[in-house]
């Protein structure tokens, strides 16, 4: 057996540079999930209240607004900074970026928001349902609204 030996000079710097590359990657491939549990969720409300137009109406206008939200992320991770590398490489130098807080807080806040959407939007139809008691409702209400918790 041949055994390889390599020896690497990495400096902490290098380091660093390499955790802050990937946290940008992971942070965006987030959002990505983060949609498309949304997206599968809402698919599987289709399939249980799809009955109702104006139901599959806001569904998939709520599909369209995740769509949306998710391509103004990657516009947002692709824009903010400029050269891009400036992202993770703060001494480029003539680098600049935009309020990255004021960014992070819009993103969250629409992500709260679409969140909640996602989890109210059977709660009318469950209000509608004329063969269920007031306390079964209730209780599939509450089901419903777990992933709030």
């Amino acid at each position: 057996m041949i055994y390889l030996k390599a020896r690497y000079t990495i400096t902490s710097n290098d380091h660093v540079l390499m955790f802050l590359q990937m946290l940008l990657i992971f942070s965006l491939f987030y959002n990505f999930e983060e949609s498309f549990i949304k997206i599968s969720i809402i698919c599987f409300y289709l399939r249980i209240f799809g009955a109702s137009k104006s139901f599959r109406w806001q569904a998939y206008a709520l599909i369209v607004v995740l769509i949306l939200w998710v391509l103004g992320v990657i516009l947002e991770f692709a824009l903010l900074c400029a050269p891009f590398a400036y992202n993770y490489d703060l001494s480029i130098p003539g680098g600049h970026c935009g309020n990255k807080v004021v960014s992070s807080q819009i993103t969250g806040g629409l992500n709260v928001a679409t969140d909640f959407l996602t989890m109210a939007l059977p709660i009318s139809q469950i209000i509608h349902l004329k063969q269920l008691p007031l306390k079964r409702k209730v209780g599939l209400i509450f089901m419903f609204s777990m992933g709030t918790l």
